[in-house]
């Protein structure tokens, strides 16, 4: 994973047969066709991962990508990388013919013909949703690093939906990703999960400039301080998302986002900041709910 992050593309392990020499050699060819783009104009890729299934990392991801789109007017891109039961389809209320398997299949070629275009949400968020069918996702780290540059040289945000963090995809995803959030709820089996995720990120080589822990639906569980949580975690814990099940609830049925008033709908408006720095117009409210809190406990 270390190697990733350097940028090696290709492995070779003993014995050194033939075929997979040429495969390596493929993939590298591969790479090498495939369209320049400088580090200027690539977009920053932002995974959500959750430590217990049904944490509510997708919830998370489809409202931030939409945050993201209004602070920034750049383009959005929200991908569901959990072929098997992702539920980004269903969260933003589109049906996207078009899944990450399709950019996977493209990636290596070049030109307007290597490109599929997926489902616009009419927000300024376009939709990689997992496929009608469950699917697995090709082992191929050089491809899987293709296929994100190639959303990256077309999109300023790109935001990945990511299975359990324990899962193989999440595992390569998080190596190329510029900042991950890992959520947990206070239930105390997504805390012990989040505790094992947070020492198998450091044993990556993930340092916790890269990444942070997203307590969800804070305030379900009373009795447990922010400092006790992170004596459980090993890890400090800025964000908490409030838990405003009813206004969720209606914007989950409508595809929409959550009312920007709410306490929730402020978190989410906070997470995208952390991402992009405060707007300009709205410096002095963000400072504020960083000195106030309770979004980002201890701060």
């Amino acid at each position: 994973m270390r190697l990733l992050k350097l940028g090696a593309r290709e492995y070779l392990a003993a014995p050194f047969d033939h075929p997979a020499q040429k495969e390596a050699v493929t993939g590298i060819a591969r790479l090498r066709r495939a369209e320049p783009a400088t580090a200027a104009e690539l977009g920053r890729i932002i995974a959500f991962a959750s430590a217990k299934p049904g944490s509510g990392a997708s919830t998370l991801a489809w409202q931030t990508a939409l945050a993201l789109e209004r602070r920034t007017g750049e383009r959005v891109m929200l991908a569901d990388l959990d072929l098997a039961a992702g539920t980004v389809a269903y969260y933003s209320a589109r049906q996207s013919g078009r899944s990450f398997l399709d950019v996977l299949e493209q990636a290596g070629q070049s030109g307007p013909s290597g490109w599929v275009a997926p489902a616009e949400d009419g927000r300024g968020v376009d939709i990689l949703a997992a496929p009608v069918k469950p699917s697995e996702m090709p082992f191929d780290p050089v491809r899987f690093r293709q296929a994100l540059d190639h959303l990256r040289g077309r999109y300023g945000w790109i935001l990945l939906d990511l299975p359990a963090v324990f899962h193989r995809v999440s595992l390569l995803a998080l190596a190329n990703a510029e900042r991950t959030f890992l959520v947990s709820t206070t239930e105390l089996p997504s805390l012990h999960l989040a505790r094992k995720a947070v020492r198998l990120l450091g044993q990556l080589g993930i340092g916790a400039d890269r990444f942070e822990v997203v307590i969800n639906q804070a305030g379900r569980r009373e009795g447990i301080t922010g400092q006790e949580l992170e004596k459980i975690l090993g890890c400090r814990v800025r964000i908490s998302m409030p838990d405003d099940h009813s206004r969720l609830h209606q914007a989950i049925a409508l595809g929409e986002p959550v009312e920007a008033g709410s306490g929730f709908g402020e978190a989410i408006d906070d997470l995208a900041g952390r991402m992009t720095g405060p707007a300009r117009s709205e410096r002095r409210k963000v400072d504020f709910m960083m000195d106030a809190g309770p979004v980002f406990a201890g701060t």
